[in-house]
């Protein structure tokens, strides 16, 4: 039985990083559980390894808070027509309780809605990152009574303030991607986002002349579309470090672009099929002074000499990670 005092000859805190220290030593923290219950909290918590939540349902109500308090990552996969989350709607019936103190990553996959109504009774106080993948083409009546957009960003508001969002709902056709866009460029704590969607050129050009900031902190970004978007792109989100970019055509005219985002440091570009790279383009991507890594594929061809690519390998000097797939060199 835990004694419930730790030791009084040493400050808490010390104590506290003692065991710290102790991560690499797992025959220590084992016996600092059995010391006090302040020791034995916080050896549990670096012990602690997160669990599926259906293994929280049999036990009682507050052994499962004790549980949920500790866990720090939470899957939530809807996506098994054997899985037993299918037989719920509610958020209460999805979750054995309503508090999860530690939760820093949220991870939803859904094939099935889940009802987004009465979320106000969770508590994620430490949360940062939700990943959202909606895997529905054809959706069902009960899909637009549950999930909407306004619904989607209510919930997004009271989980706020989020570091990270990946959303992945690409062939959706409930949820508006123009609307949430427009929503995702005024969080002003959201560093990273990853957002497959299908949205118009229209929206990005409203970003654009509006005249408000938009991504103010955001430093990383995956994102799908086309090349005609990916031109207006680097003048809304200015401040990129990261970007990876789908293109939802072949058009390769894309890269003077890029060579506005002075802070880019790695770049990834996806194309729909084989591309081929110019002089200009060459030209255009040395102009990034800050870049350490690029990607570019799916097959890669080069209307340049070996001299030119040497002349663009000598101006990247910073390059520390250069990916081309299958780079045919033609001349020009």
């Amino acid at each position: 039985m835990h004694s419930h005092k730790a030791n009084p000859y040493l400050p808490l805190e010390l104590q506290f990083q003692i065991i710290q220290n102790l991560r690499d030593d797992l025959h220590s923290l084992i016996n600092a559980l059995y010391v006090c219950k302040a020791w034995s909290d916080e050896a549990a918590s670096i012990l602690w390894r997160d669990i599926p939540i259906e293994a929280l349902k049999p036990l009682s109500p507050a052994s499962q808070q004790y549980y949920a308090n500790k866990i720090t990552k939470l899957n939530i996969n809807c996506d098994d027509d054997t899985n037993v989350f299918l037989k719920h709607q509610t958020w209460q019936e999805l979750l054995p309780t309503s508090s999860f103190t530690r939760l820093s990553n949220l991870y939803i996959t859904i094939q099935h809605p889940i009802n987004l109504h009465n979320k106000q009774i969770f508590h994620f106080p430490s949360l940062k990152s939700i990943t959202l993948n909606v895997n529905v083409r054809w959706p069902s009546p009960s899909w637009t009574q549950n999930w909407t957009t306004e619904q989607l960003i209510s919930l997004f508001n009271h989980l706020t303030p989020l570091r990270e969002l990946n959303l992945d709902i690409l062939h959706n056709r409930i949820l508006n991607a123009d609307e949430l866009l427009i929503y995702l460029s005024q969080l002003e704590d959201l560093q990273s986002l990853k957002l497959c969607a299908n949205f118009t050129h229209s929206t990005l050009e409203h970003l654009l002349i509006q005249g408000e900031p938009c991504f103010r902190n955001l430093s990383t970004l995956e994102i799908s579309l086309t090349s005609k978007e990916a031109v207006i792109l680097p003048r809304v989100a200015t401040n990129l470090k990261t970007l990876t970019v789908h293109l939802l055509d072949s058009s390769s005219k894309i890269f003077h672009s890029f060579a506005e985002l002075e802070k880019l440091e790695g770049l990834s570009v996806h194309f729909k099929a084989s591309v081929t790279l110019s002089q200009q383009d060459l030209l255009d991507l040395s102009s990034l002074r800050n870049l350490r890594t690029l990607e570019i594929s799916p097959e890669v061809g080069m209307k340049a000499t070996e001299g030119d690519l040497g002349e663009f390998l000598k101006d990247m000097a910073g390059l520390r990670v250069l990916d081309l797939k299958e780079l045919l060199i033609s001349g020009r």
